[in-house]
């Protein structure tokens, strides 16, 4: 019977450091061409599989810039045990990809879009095109792609004021609005302490959001009164003291997280069955040691979320 680590439910693949975007709270500027080989890729997710975990979400960087990306869409649709296989991306080349990825198997998809704004959307992104990420929205709704989700990082001064836009997707259309609160990693610590926005302010604009009974690791599940969708608020560490999330972050470069904002990192790239199964139960069970300090929000400067993937 294989060891399992109950508490960690979904892995979350950076395959690719690369992006077409340049968001503020993600990439202080340039980035690598460091991407994770899709076999090594491949035997992780089945590793990682046999011990429990039911979710995968593929993201980057961009992850659409991933040369073997429907080969391994292919290779993971077919692994034993999986619930679901979730893509995210910025969407900017999703309308290209949708149709094609949609008959890999992959079924999920989340679509990261800061602002409904054209010109906000412009400016945070260093040049991205609102159009082209909503264009990719429609493409994966005619693909048949579902769930379809947008992921949406409370910032202020950025879509502060824009609450409301968003969860009024959600009244018609079966959508999911994830609302993130802002991680204070790398290029995000200078945001986060200027912009920071709880995720209660969603309900404090939206008091008649009804909360419904499921959970999503840090996160809460609402819905308005008679809407076809759904919202989600998603929690941000306050500290490195925090409980797991139950997410397992997978670098390009080959690294482990047990959290997004743990220093601590387990490389599990070319290693044997044995070592492999070893460093994925010590990133799964990994816990921060009780006497260690506190540290204040933004105090993770390793990594830019870019290379981390969220």
């Amino acid at each position: 019977m294989p060891l399992t680590a109950p508490k960690t439910h979904t892995l979350r693949i950076a395959l690719t450091e690369r992006c077409t975007l340049r968001c503020a709270h993600c990439s202080s500027g340039g980035y690598t061409d460091v991407s994770l080989p899709c076999d090594e890729a491949v035997r992780i997710v089945r590793a990682v599989a046999a011990l429990g975990v039911r979710y995968v979400q593929l993201t980057g960087g961009e992850p659409l810039l991933y040369g073997d990306l429907i080969p391994l869409c292919e290779q993971l649709s077919a692994i034993d045990g999986l619930r679901e296989v979730t893509l995210c991306t910025n969407g900017t080349f999703l309308r290209r990809f949708a149709r094609t990825l949609r008959k890999t198997g992959l079924r999920s998809v989340e679509v990261g879009i800061p602002t409904l704004d054209s010109t906000r959307y412009r400016t945070f992104t260093n040049g991205g095109s609102l159009v082209d990420a909503l264009d990719g929205l429609r493409a994966a709704a005619e693909a048949g792609f579902f769930p379809i989700r947008i992921g949406t990082v409370l910032i202020d001064g950025v879509n502060d004021d824009e609450i409301t836009s968003f969860v009024d997707l959600t009244r018609n259309d079966p959508l999911e609005i994830r609302f993130y609160e802002l991680v204070g990693v790398g290029c995000a610590q200078r945001l986060v302490r200027a912009s920071f926005l709880p995720r209660d302010l969603v309900l404090r604009t939206l008091p008649e959001l009804i909360p419904l009974p499921y959970r999503l690791g840090m996160g809460e599940l609402y819905c308005l009164p008679e809407a076809t969708g759904k919202v989600a608020l998603i929690a941000s560490p306050k500290t490195a003291l925090h409980a797991a999330d139950g997410v397992l972050r997978l670098t390009a470069d080959g690294f482990l997280k047990p959290t997004v904002d743990s220093r601590q990192e387990f490389f599990v790239r070319r290693l044997s069955d044995e070592q492999l199964q070893m460093q994925l139960m010590r990133a799964m069970t990994y816990t921060v040691p009780e006497d260690a300090p506190l540290e204040p929000l933004g105090a993770h400067e390793e990594r830019d979320m870019i290379r981390i993937g969220g």
